[in-house]
């Protein structure tokens, strides 16, 4: 943001050609490893309401380090290796003196880097995350709907005790909706910030003339303003926040110990209840503290 603020009110040439290429690498680096870690996020709460019977088994923490390493890495590799590299650079003699030109800070890509960075990094994970947030508010919201009729039912049938256990069942329920609720704006807002300027640079690509670079500075920073939403969002779950300060260290509550034999009780429990298949049972482990 600062070298952003110098470009702007001074031009970034004063630093040189180098200092350029970092700032539109770093740029191209994090929408990249954004965009695809929300989608990785949303495949995890897929996974997680789909086959919540065998989430701790797939989704493990090896595998979860691996994928954010991979994420990292492909954000690097598409961003500081061809820029640095020259491989992104447009091969119209216009741009070439620009590009020899010290005091030129202009970034001209060519057409095949452009469409690399716009459909792999972006096009492609977004269509993702739309397709699988859909299906999830809809899975939420039937679930939902399902924890409530079964409230009413359980309070007219059942005793006391059934029904302060169903309350429990759909107070977590409801936790788990409000989360997946607010990963939702979150990304619906993300994209609703990047999409402009990803369908500009598009245009830009085969009518340069067409769009101007006023136009371009303004939907830059309709993407940036989406860094400026982000504390607001992510501040109206309970739940990511209670993870955020567990990740920072700042809870400072002892975290339960692992139950090692959870998968024996789930085991037992599909046995004594008879369950035929994953989707017609649902099953809550409580973990009991230690004395």
């Amino acid at each position: 943001m600062p070298l952003t603020a110098m470009q702007v009110l001074h031009g970034l040439s004063i630093f040189g050609r180098d200092v350029c290429n970092f700032l539109y690498a770093v740029d191209v680096m994090c929408v990249t490893v954004s965009i695809t870690t929300l989608c990785a996020i949303a495949i995890d709460r897929y996974i997680a309401v789909t086959r919540p019977l065998q989430y701790r088994t797939v989704v493990t923490r090896t595998r979860t380090c691996g994928v954010v390493v991979f994420l990292w890495s492909l954000s690097i590799s598409i961003s500081f290796l061809p820029i640095f590299l020259g491989l992104n650079q447009s091969k119209d003699p216009e741009y070439q003196l620009c590009y020899e030109d010290p005091e030129c800070c202009g970034l001209f890509p060519s057409k095949e880097y452009t469409i690399i960075i716009m459909i792999i990094p972006f096009y492609i994970p977004s269509s993702i995350m739309i397709l699988v947030y859909w299906r999830l508010l809809t899975e939420a919201n039937k679930q939902l709907w399902k924890i409530k009729q079964s409230a009413l039912s359980m309070q007219s049938h059942r005793r006391n005790k059934d029904c302060k256990e169903n309350q429990k069942k759909g107070v977590n329920s409801l936790s788990e909706h409000r989360a997946l609720k607010t990963l939702s704006i979150v990304t619906g807002i993300f994209l609703s910030c990047w999409f402009p300027i990803h369908i500009i640079y598009l245009i830009r690509t085969f009518c340069p003339t067409f769009i101007s670079e006023f136009l371009i500075f303004v939907f830059l920073l309709l993407g940036y303003l989406n860094s400026a939403c982000n504390p607001i969002l992510y501040s109206r779950s309970p739940e990511l926040m209670a993870a955020y300060k567990r990740l920072l260290r700042l809870d400072q509550r002892k975290a339960r110990p692992v139950n090692n034999n959870m998968m024996t009780r789930i085991k037992r429990t599909l046995l004594g209840k008879n369950v035929d298949s994953e989707k017609e049972c649902r099953v809550i482990v409580i973990r009991k503290p230690r004395t």
